[in-house]
């Protein structure tokens, strides 16, 4: 079935659910949520959203492999502890009440000059305190995740004479795929650069939790709490690499078809690779505050 084909179906069934609502209001009968009517003819919404996510790495990294290098805090030893504003986007579609689809996009970096209090070990070579670091690290995450409602909708009544705000609370289950690159470099003062620059995919698991108060997520006054955890494991180019992956999000839509987003994300990244001049490890996190605007249609 064609494009055209779909659209004209969905705009007879839209002309049917106003023609019958109307008929129902002559005859004298409540014309109860035509809204509803409608998204019943048309299941398929689309939230998009972009913003900016205000993040701070932590962690220990390690330049060198553990028997000739040093494990350090990323944070405060090398000093790339700074919040910094960094470009989130992401993607969810809603079909027929029971799948959901999530592509989510961020693209971090930080950087910080420091002047170590002690001495580091990298690559079997010593630093004795007071060596000049200038670190850059950049960390960009892909994901795609597609979940299955299995349960419906767990509250389906709105009140017992069926008036009020509806309300709606979902439970998906989730699989899916991130790819994730890890770009650090750091400048030894009387030193060498050293360098990581690698990417990996993952493959990942997890559930989410959404409660929505309104009749539809396009319509002005609607409210939209959810809760999405997910982890998953793969490998790099050259090593293994896990992530833990934790999302908190307030939508609200402000006018019909816009609204806006808050909300809280961490990230947990382990990985450790030796592409056979360079071995790295890095156990750390991402975590802070995002907002931003979206379109729902």
């Amino acid at each position: 079935m064609n494009k055209a084909a779909v659209w004209m179906g969905w705009l007879a069934a839209a002309c049917s659910a106003a023609h019958m609502q109307a008929a129902r209001a002559q005859d004298g009968e409540p014309a109860e949520a035509s809204l509803e009517t409608l998204a019943d003819a048309a299941r398929t919404r689309i939230r998009a959203a972009a913003g900016v996510w205000y993040a701070a790495l932590s962690g220990d990294v390690r330049f060198g492999s553990a028997s000739n290098s040093g494990t350090q805090r990323l944070d405060t030893f090398f000093g790339l502890e700074d919040n910094e504003a960094a470009f989130a986007g992401d993607v969810e579609i809603f079909v027929d009440d029971r799948w959901f689809v999530w592509l989510n996009a961020f693209d971090f970096s930080t950087s910080a000059d420091q002047t170590t209090g002690q001495s580091i070990l990298i690559n079997g070579v010593s630093y004795g305190p007071g060596t000049e670091l200038m670190g850059d690290f950049g960390l960009t995450s892909l994901g795609a995740t597609a979940g299955y409602d299995f349960f419906g909708n767990l509250y389906p009544m709105r009140t017992p004479d069926n008036t009020g705000e509806p309300v709606d609370i979902r439970v998906h289950a989730l699989a899916g795929v991130r790819g994730i690159n890890i770009d650090h470099r750091t400048a030894i003062g009387g030193g060498p650069t050293v360098a990581f620059d690698e990417w990996g995919a993952i493959a990942c698991a997890g559930g989410r939790l959404a409660v929505g108060v309104g009749p539809d997520i396009a319509t002005r006054g609607r409210w939209d709490v959810g809760v999405t955890i997910t982890y998953g494991i793969g490998a790099s180019a050259h090593g293994d690499l896990s992530a833990f992956d934790l999302q908190f999000s307030i939508h609200y839509t402000v006018l019909n078809n816009f609204g806006l987003q808050l909300g809280y994300r961490h990230m947990d990244v382990d990985i450790e690779a030796d592409d056979g001049s360079q071995p790295y490890k890095w156990d750390g996190r991402i975590a802070g505050l995002f907002f931003g605007g979206e379109l729902v249609f």
